[in-house]
């Protein structure tokens, strides 16, 4: 126990940044999975209530963003034609696209290795609130085949397969699902119209939630509460931001006295 406090206290004030690359973001939710999986291994008393036992953490070690492998293959095929497009610039192969492939999160994997639905299990998760197909279409948009960019600035656009986009967390935990927004406001169109807090399939960037409830259900277990909330990031700053919320969510699951103030946070009810 004493060694999974060390390493999540170790990771404080590291979170990847906005624009970090793919191996530094898995590299640092490994991390995270390794505590949590030394956490896991303490025995429980089975003569206690499962309230008083320490909880089953379970971390999904990558970032959601797709929601299978087929989804991720179509979007990261784009991205191949249009940087090969560009005689002089890096060539992005079909054996580096079936690496980007295999390392993009996904939900189907989710659910199959890591999600546990039994009681006394913690799920958590960090999505790409705006799916990268999304973030695509958008980095189009920004001149990346049309406009006046140079050319060398389009090469340099093309070095990276997305753009960045909202990240967020979910948690779930006995039933009730927990989504951890930095940008979230009472005063966005994003999350509220009207005074009121828009249902889940309606909020943008939250498809990946709204798919993760489907699935949760599909397998018997109703989610009975959905709750949302967060806010601050006014800088670019979400990554940092759920990845701190992240860890110390962590920290508290093992021992809730040695969590920062960070994780706490006022939560909304949401309609499916």
């Amino acid at each position: 126990m004493l060694l999974a406090l060390k390493i999540l206290k170790g990771l404080r004030n590291h979170e990847p940044a906005a624009d970090a690359r793919l191996e530094v973001i898995n590299a640092f939710l490994l991390s995270i999975k390794r505590a949590a999986d030394l956490a896991n291994l303490e025995p429980k008393d089975p003569s206690l209530p499962p309230s008083t036992n320490a909880k089953t953490i379970n971390i999904f070690p990558k970032e959601l963003q797709y929601l299978n492998t087929t989804k991720a293959e179509t979007h990261l095929r784009r991205v191949q034609a249009a940087r090969n497009q560009d005689p002089t610039a890096e060539q992005f192969t079909n054996a580096e696209l079936d690496v980007e492939v295999q390392e993009r999160g996904k939900l189907t994997e989710f659910m199959h290795d890591t999600f546990r639905r039994r009681k006394g299990n913690v799920n958590l998760a960090v999505i790409m609130g705006l799916a990268p197909w999304t973030n695509f279409a958008a980095a189009d948009q920004a001149g990346r085949t049309e406009g006046t960019r140079s050319a060398e600035e389009r090469r340099r656009l093309w070095e990276e397969p997305e753009t960045p986009g909202n990240v967020i967390v979910v948690k779930w935990e006995d039933n009730v699902m927990t989504i951890y927004d930095p940008s979230w406001s009472t005063n966005s169109r994003t999350y509220y119209r009207d005074g009121k807090v828009l249902r889940l399939r309606e909020i943008s960037g939250w498809s990946l939630v709204a798919a993760l409830r489907t699935a949760i259900n599909k397998q018997g277990t109703n989610v009975r509460l959905i709750q949302g909330g967060g806010g601050g990031n006014h800088h670019g700053e979400s990554r940092r931001m759920s990845y701190r919320w992240l860890v110390e969510e962590v920290i508290a699951a093992i021992e809730p006295a040695e969590a920062k103030p960070v994780r706490c946070t006022d939560w909304v009810k949401i309609v499916a």
